[in-house]
């Protein structure tokens, strides 16, 4: 189940490796279900088509840029908040601030930071024109993940112009370089044999996932790739995901922003939930739910399309029942609700919310 993950986690940092086979809602499902806590983040950037490599690196910086600024204020481990108060770039409190997060993070500028942080602050991108793409690949991974970023780039167009895969070839060995990460390439098995990817195809994995199956499955390369179908549901309005993110709502889910904005300006259930919070069952797993009333263990999730496949429905209910078993109500809804009707879904919490607290006064009066 985890062979993907184990691929990408042995990829050096500053290596690229390619792995021919998964699309993308496999790599983010399979991503999500096998991280463990304490790994480096991981951006998976879903590509149709490949730019020149100088915008293709122009772009990722720039979903870095969005996924920090959807984040903020919850940059660099152990900071604690501590950014918060004052984040302006003349700031002595916060320069004192980095300064003290210099000894874990031995790679952070200061100077990049303070400027970031009054962007960041002001509700502006920390995509800094005024630094170098080098500069701020690095110092956006460190604000995005404080123990290190890979980058996997799937692409899910079975037919590419060589002059496409070379940008792709040249832009993951730059990331890769100058952002000191590791870079994982996904690509289709038509194109494994392309000599314009030859450089980057000395090692590479082939997987597939045979019909009926919910593992992966190492496919040895001198029996040639096997194809797969095409997904037959709509595909993700997003083609980036970034993973984990702990404590905020997903910056690259519409769903979780809007449920965000509408649980804020709610008296009650504001001061209940928490968003995306890692619990402990009692089979010992440890998902990262959506939404998280502690003190009820209630959890609420919002099912995106990829919900829809039978693998993701099915390792859905086996996490429910985990949870159930663990003593967490599960409500889900689905996203396409949240957006429609956001007002209606909040009531959904908040009957979910009143349920609970009458389950447990009835539980208390007992003998």
């Amino acid at each position: 189940m985890d062979q993907l993950r184990q691929h990408i986690h042995a990829i050096e940092a500053g290596s690229v490796k390619c792995i021919v086979g998964p699309e993308f809602d496999d790599v983010r499902r399979k991503i999500e279900e096998a991280f463990t806590a304490g790994e480096p983040a991981v951006l998976i950037r879903r590509l149709s088509e490949v730019p020149p490599a100088a915008e293709l690196i122009d772009d990722l910086i720039s979903r870095l840029a969005d996924a920090a600024l959807g984040l903020w204020p919850a940059w660099y481990p152990h900071a604690d908040g501590s950014l918060v108060p004052d984040p302006t770039p003349d700031s002595p409190y916060l320069r004192r601030q980095l300064r003290r997060l210099l000894a874990g993070l031995p790679r952070l500028s200061v100077n990049w930071a303070l400027r970031a942080i009054a962007a960041a602050s002001s509700g502006r991108s920390p995509g800094l024109p005024q630094f170098t793409r080098e500069v701020q690949l690095q110092q956006l991974g460190l604000a995005v993940s404080g123990v290190g970023l890979r980058i996997v780039i799937v692409l899910d167009a079975r037919e590419q112009s060589d002059a496409g895969l070379e940008n792709l070839v040249h832009a993951a060995e730059w990331l890769a370089r100058q952002g000191e990460m590791a870079v994982a390439l996904m690509i289709p098995a038509e194109l494994a044999d392309r000599s314009a990817l030859e450089r980057v195809m000395f090692g590479a994995v082939a997987l597939s996932q045979p019909d009926g199956h919910t593992d992966w499955r190492e496919v040895d390369e001198a029996n040639g790739h096997p194809s797969r179908a095409l997904p037959s549901h709509p595909a993700e309005a997003n083609d980036v995901w970034l993973w984990p993110v702990l404590g905020r709502p997903h910056p690259n889910s519409p769903g979780e922003l809007k449920l965000a904005q509408a649980l804020m300006a709610d008296a009650e259930l504001s001061a209940l939930f928490r968003f995306n919070q890692r619990v402990e069952t009692v089979h010992k797993s440890h998902p990262i739910v959506d939404l998280l009333w502690e003190d009820g263990r209630v959890v609420v999730e919002i099912d995106g399309r990829t919900h829809w496949q039978p693998d993701q429905y099915a390792a859905d209910r086996h996490r429910d029942f985990q949870l159930l078993v663990t003593g967490y109500l599960v409500l889900r809804l689905p996203h396409d609700e949240v957006m429609r009707d956001t007002e209606h879904a909040v009531e959904k919490i908040r009957n979910v919310v009143e349920y609970r607290r009458g389950t447990q006064q009835t539980m208390e009066r007992r003998p």
